[in-house]
């Protein structure tokens, strides 16, 4: 079993000895202790540069005049002024970079303001992306690597998408998440290119739990399946995040064992085994988390999940209704 497993693993036995009688870990806190920040090892961290230094930073690729207009921003910690080049109907902002060479534009940026990130999409059809590249850049030099990423971005036709933390945040080790098709011929020189762009300066040397670490601040990991659900006719598709997904296989794996009743060393075995089956259900494997393939479970189980994810993120079990899989 992997050691990040181990982690979530050796945490489950202890809550299970401090709340012998329930109620559920809280995945909220489980997710936490996978994002691997704890807000004690917050204090040397800076928040992201300022909205000035970044709009700056952002010129450099939009070369050209943007168009710009004024919204209101749903976090007092961002800079008002940064914020000006984006709205959600500037979906379709575009200029010419003379140093990546490319058309770029910014996009589904209304929906993700409350995450704290800014998305960057390359203009132009892309592939579906199946795996993520994580950095943990140094939030004060996230001005020097936004430029620089993008450029790698625009030029290896894998990668799909990429975000990085916005202004006055330092609440994630993953400040940049680059979203890539592992299929694409590119793909295998992916890695090789943001080593090669990023020094050690620019990077902390530490990460999510349950990716795999490539390189000092730089970890790997392949996406979860999205499920569907609604009505036969009119299907629509829900992604989950990396983390996301395999907090809600390890949430499972601690409910089928509180069931059998287990207690003591026999619960911390039987635990044990349920990871590594739920893991192998859900397309996991225990000891390479970073990894994905097909989901198995039977359509119970998978009812389950959704329904255990729906609750955590929606307040609402049967958000999703009762025909709902992956």
């Amino acid at each position: 079993m992997d050691p990040s497993v181990v982690v979530f693993r050796d945490w489950l036995v202890a809550y299970r000895i401090q709340h012998p009688d329930g109620p559920d870990p809280d995945p909220e806190e489980m997710y936490d202790l996978y994002a691997n920040l704890a807000p004690t090892n917050n204090d040397d961290r800076p928040v992201v540069a300022d909205g000035e230094d970044l709009n700056q930073a952002l010129n450099t690729i939009h070369t050209d005049v943007v168009r710009r207009r004024t919204f209101q921003t749903q976090t007092s910690k961002v800079d008002n002024d940064f914020w000006e080049l984006f709205e959600a109907v500037a979906l379709n902002v575009e200029a010419q970079s003379q140093e990546a060479g490319a058309l770029m534009y910014y996009a589904y940026l209304n929906m993700y303001f409350s995450n704290d990130y800014i998305y960057l999409a390359p203009q132009g059809d892309r592939p579906v992306a199946d795996a993520r590249f994580v950095l943990d850049v140094l939030p004060q030099r996230m001005v020097d690597a936004v430029g620089n990423i993008a450029g790698v971005m625009d030029a290896q036709n894998a990668v799909s998408v990429m975000k990085f933390l916005g202004p006055g945040q330092n609440d994630k080790l993953d400040t940049v998440v680059m979203y890539c098709a592992s299929d694409e011929p590119e793909f295998a020189g992916l890695r090789q290119a943001l080593i090669a762009l990023l020094q050690p300066e620019v990077l902390y040397d530490r990460l999510p739990l349950m990716v795999l670490r490539v390189a000092a601040g730089l970890g790997y990991g392949k996406e979860p399946p999205s499920f569907s659900y609604g009505e036969v006719t009119d299907r629509e598709e829900e992604s989950i995040s990396f983390g996301e997904f395999r907090i809600v296989v390890l949430l499972l794996a601690y409910q089928a064992t509180v069931q059998t009743g287990a207690e003591g060393d026999g619960f911390a075995e039987l635990l044990t085994e349920n990871i590594d089956a739920m893991f192998e259900a859900f397309g996991l494997d225990s000891d390479h988390p970073e990894r994905q393939v097909e989901v198995t479970a039977d359509v119970g189980l998978q009812q389950q999940f959704i329904t255990t994810f729906s609750e955590w993120r929606n307040g609402n079990p049967n958000f999703y209704g009762n025909a709902a899989y992956f």
